[in-house]
Parts: C-alpha cells; structure tokens; sequence
C-alpha cells in the first residue's frame, strides 16, 4: 500500500520510532545471514581449492560481503538515527493533554454553589455533566459521539432554585435532569433561544419560531402544558428571564421586549441606540437588567454595558456602566451592588469585577484567559471558566469578597498530571503601513544558541476552547519546534479576506525566518477547515518555500505541481464529504508529481475534531510529520 494511503486508525499505528528499529533490525539480520551464506557456500561453487583462483574468489566475496554491509548502513542509518533522534517529549506531552477535557459551552452553577453542569469532551464524544464541587461527585446525564454533536443546539440552560433540576440542550431537544429522577426530553421544533425554571409552575422554553412552552411535571414525564406566541421585530432572539411570578422579558434584536403570562400582554420597554443587544442578566432585588451591546462605526467597534432598572414597574431607565471595543457579556454581582463583565485586551480574553458602583475594577485571572463565567450566592461569588496562565482551562470559584480564588473543576483525568508546557508569547509582526499581524508564539523547549529549530505557521490562535489547538501546538514545541499561530480572523464568506490572511501570514513569516535559530529549509503551514484555503494559496505563490502543508479538516487541495512541497499531510473526519476514492484520486495526482500525501481519518468525525482522543491523534501525527521523516 503506497505511504499516501495510510488512513491510519490508531494515532501508533504505521510509522514510528518501534517500528524504525524493527526494520534496522530487519535489514541487519538479512546482512548478516546473506554473508554467512556467501561463506558458507564458497567451497562449494566449483572453484579450485588451492592457487589463484582461490584467493582471489575470496578477496572476491569478502567485498560482496563489505560493499552488501555498507548499502545496509546506507539504508537503514538514516532511520536509525531518526529513531534515536525522535523527540518523544513531544509524544509525552500529546498524550497527556490527550487526557484532559476541554468544556465546549459555557458551564452553569446553581444558586447555592453547589453543582455545575458542563458540556465537555471524552474520549471519542461530547457530554453532559453535573459535577459537585465541594464532595467530588460528578454524574454523566448524556454522552454522544463526535460527530453528532451540534454546537449550535447544544447549551446549558439553568437550574431550579434548590439545584436540584437541570435543563439542557443537546440535537434540538431540550433535555430536563432531576436529582434521583433521571433524564427526561422534550423536542423543540425551531431550536431553543432560552430555558428558565418558573418557580412551581415548571420550565418555560422559548424556541427561535418566538413560541414560548410550558412544560409540567406529570405521572408521565415532562409534558408541554401551555404555550405563547410572543412578538417582535427583525433581529436574533435570546436573553429569555422571568422578571417576577407573571412577567417575563426577552430581547429580539436591539429591543428589549417585557409581558405578562397571564394577561397575554407584551411591550417594547428599551431599544439599543444602535447595532444588536447580545447579553442580558437580570438582579430581582434591584429590578434591573445588565446589557450589553454592539454597534460599528467608522471600522470601529464600540461595544457598551448598560444597566436598565424599573422593569416591573414600566418606567425604565438606562445607565452606561462601561464602553470600549469589546465587552462580551456582564453579570450583576453582590445582589445589584456591583458587577462583573467580560472584555478582549491583546486578543485575551479578561474577565473584570467591580463590587460597588463607586469601587474599582479587579481583574481576574490576569495572566491567563477567561472564556466564561457565572455567578452564584447571590453574586457573592464567581465561577469561572479559564485558565490561570497557558494550561487547559478549568472552573475557579472566586470570591468577591476575599479575592480569593480555588479550583472548582479540573481538566484532567484522575491521576494524571499537568505536563511542562512551554510559555505562550504574544507577538505581532509590522506590514504595510501602521499595520500589524498579531501572532503568539511558542518557543522550543531546551533551547541552545547556535542549534537550528523548524517552524511551524499556524492559521488559528492558541486556545483550548472549543476547540484545543493548545495540544499540537504544545506537543510541537516540547518536541523542539518554534510554533506560531497567527489570530487573524477572517471573513469566510468573502474571498479576498482570505488574500488578506496571507499578508498577516507572510509578514509573521517574515519575522520567524529573520530570528538565528530558526531553520529556513523546515518551515511547515498548519491550516485548519478554511485555512486551509490560505495555505494553497501561499504554497501556490511560493512553490518550494515549505517544507510541508498540514491541511487539517480541508476546504480544498492545492493544484499538484513539480516542486510545489516537499510532502502533504491531510486529515479529515470519517463522517465529512471525501471518500477513500477521492483521496486515492488525489494521492496519485500528487505521487506524480513527486509529492507523497499521508492520508489520515477520525474515526466517527465530521468537519470539526473535538474528542480527546482526535485531539491526541492530531498531535502524534503532525510530530511525526515534522520530526518523524
């Protein structure tokens, strides 16, 4: 089977240091038996015994034997070094990240503090999850495949007031957990927008169709018991809270909308002045809203957090507590008197608590990243989803009042421990004129001056969540690779924003090329779904100027031609649209030419690879791409 058609299940299986020593082994063996066997049968060839003929028969077969001794070293040295020389760190650390989860939608705590319900990866699937904290109990609710998770169904919902019931969403269902009851579903037609418990009532859904269900408790389960059709202008639908034991508000674009159940009666109670309302968090007991919103102007983004108090009583009024480029969602913290939003600095995202509306703002978790948060006791304390510096992110509870800050949740398999990481540097690299191309990077391990490192470009920033790009680009520079990965974000839709990555990649190049101990001869492009689409694009324009393409889940294939790379890697899910026909098709378009294709498959994915055990296959064969041949 030729070495492009590898599609290799195992993350072990075909080429690797084992089976390199196997093979010298191999070839040493055969040397030395084929010699013994020239020996061996010299007297019995026919020649004289004695005279000429003799000594020179076995000057004759003992250069056989020499010249056969060194094509074997010929042969079989370069692999043998290449197995000594294998940087199995890199192996270590791929398989250890390999066993840490990575939580793919914002986890939620109950009111108490006391459980949280996660959406996070296994093995080969994603699932549901209530963890208990503080005794160290967690209960899986639902676990399915790879490739049936829908990331756009699937959400943590809310608790009841006591946490003792959970509502979820995973494949446009709503699923409802209580405690000691099981799990019970409900299918919802047009996909949910929110799910809140109405307290002794049950669980209102409302779906994308504007449809708001009542579902009761009843001998039989769950049942859909009332519904409403609530109303509104052009724009998303999200942000569903009961305002009181009647009234309800909900927002539909820039509108904040509000209605009573029983009267069947719905207003407009505020408008954004521009652009779209993305969050909503409501605090009772001061009867206010937190907003936030967007809008652009001028190529520039002006995000505000704005506090809408009166609801219930219909005089609203709005307060600008924050403006800048980014502010992603807000939460009220101590029971209205403070609060805690989410904002973008040097392409981080911060998580900031301020605790009185006249105190100053805390940032936590400062050298890492938050990717979301929650509130709990009365907003007295936050959990939060992040990570501390560059590790896989886990939950942290922080109190308010104390600052002070304990693990909740961690990543990591029981028993298996955090493996050296190398640092995350933040970069950028100048082009054209006062732009920059912002790129973090991740130098090798053991580094020595004078010693050249390949470099790996990679189109994607270093992250964990949802996706973990952190695990190959970690397993790469413990294996001795300079690693960078440009966080130019693109429009997909429009094709000349494509163009436009590859000045960022090129001017990042551009930089990594002109550092001493990068080897210009290994430099390798990494791309991911449309990225791949950049790295054709550069490999076309510059034939020969990379060592390798990486083209992980492609948007396309480069056109083959003479000279093009040296070698191509691609993988792809089982359940994404390319068959074994086409990749052998592609194979021999690309063996013709001189450039073998490996050829490698998740089993069970599609289009996007997020079980653990991708994530670690992934790595292993991009370390043996790049430090394996």
């Amino acid at each position: 089977m030729p070495e492009w058609m590898r599609g290799r299940q195992g993350a072990r299986e075909g080429w690797s240091p084992e089976i390199q020593l196997s093979e010298v082994g191999a070839w040493i063996k055969l040397t030395s038996h084929s010699l013994m066997g020239v020996l061996m049968v010299r007297n019995r060839s026919g020649l004289p015994q004695n005279g000429w003929w003799r000594r020179n028969a076995t000057a004759g077969w003992l250069g056989f034997g020499l010249c056969l001794v060194l094509a074997t070293l010929v042969v079989s040295g370069r692999r043998l070094w290449l197995a000594w020389e294998y940087p199995r760190a890199g192996v270590e650390v791929a398989e250890a990240l390999g066993r840490f989860s990575v939580i793919q939608k914002p986890p939620l705590v109950d009111a108490g503090g006391r459980r949280l319900g996660l959406i996070r990866t296994t093995g080969r699937g994603i699932e549901v999850a209530v963890v208990e904290p503080a005794v160290a109990r967690e209960e899986q609710l639902l676990e399915i495949w790879d490739g049936d998770y829908d990331p756009g169904t699937a959400h943590v919902f809310s608790w009841d007031a006591e946490g003792t019931r959970l509502a979820f969403g995973m494949t446009n269902t709503v699923h409802f957990w209580e405690q000691g009851g099981g799990v019970q579903r409900a299918p919802v037609g047009q996909g949910l927008a929110g799910v809140q418990w109405w307290e002794g009532r049950g669980w209102l859904c409302l779906d994308r169709g504007r449809t708001l269900r009542l579902f009761r408790r009843t001998a039989a389960g769950w049942e859909e018991a009332e519904t409403w059709q609530l109303p509104g202008g052009e724009g998303a639908l999200r942000g569903l809270r009961i305002l009181s034991p009647d009234m309800i508000a909900w927002v539909v674009g820039p509108a904040l909308w509000r209605g009573s159940l029983t009267a069947r009666e719905w207003s407009e109670v505020w408008r954004a002045e521009a652009g779209e309302v993305t969050w909503v968090d409501y605090e009772p007991q001061r009867d206010a809203l937190l907003v936030t919103y967007s809008f652009r102007t001028n190529r520039v983004t002006t995000c505000r957090l704005v506090a809408v108090e009166g609801l219930r009583r219909g005089a609203s009024t709005a307060r600008v507590l924050a403006e800048g480029e980014s502010i992603l969602e807000g939460q009220w913290v101590m029971g209205g008197e403070g609060w805690a939003y989410r904002t973008v600095r040097n392409g981080k995202p911060r998580l900031r608590v301020r605790a009185q509306w006249l105190g100053r703002e805390r940032e936590v978790l400062e050298d890492g990243a938050v990717y979301s948060f929650c509130t709990a006791e009365r907003g007295r304390a936050l959990f939060v989803h992040g990570s501390v510096t560059n590790e896989p992110p886990g939950v942290w509870r922080y109190e308010i009042g104390s600052e002070s800050l304990t693990c909740a949740w961690w990543p990591g398999e029981p028993g298996v421990a955090l493996p050296p990481l190398q640092p995350v540097l933040t970069a950028r690299a100048p082009y054209g004129s006062g732009h920059w191309a912002m790129f973090d990077l991740v130098p090798p391990a053991d580094y020595r001056r004078g010693k050249k490192y390949p470099l790996v470009i990679v189109l994607g920033a270093y992250e964990w969540t949802p996706i973990a790009h952190g695990v190959s680009a970690q397993a790469l520079a413990r294996a001795g690779a300079y690693v960078a990965l440009v966080r130019y974000r693109w429009d997909q839709r429009r094709i000349e924003t494509i163009y436009d990555h590859t000045n960022h990649v090129l001017a990042v190049e551009r930089v990594m090329r002109a550092h001493p101990s990068v080897d210009g001869d290994r430099v390798y492009l990494l791309g991911f779904s449309a990225g791949t689409l950049t790295v054709n694009a550069l490999a076309e324009m510059y034939p020969g100027r990379y060592r390798g393409l990486m083209l992980c889940n492609r948007g396309d294939l480069p056109k083959p031609q003479v000279g093009l790379t040296d070698r191509i890697l691609v993988t792809h899910g089982e359940r994404e649209q390319w068959s074994p026909a086409e990749a052998a098709r592609h194979g021999a378009e690309f063996c013709q030419v001189g450039i073998p294709m490996e050829y490698h498959v998740h089993p069970g994915g599609r289009h996007i690879i997020r079980s653990k055990e991708s994530l670690r296959e992934r790595a292993l064969w991009k370390l043996d791409f790049v430090f394996g041949r």
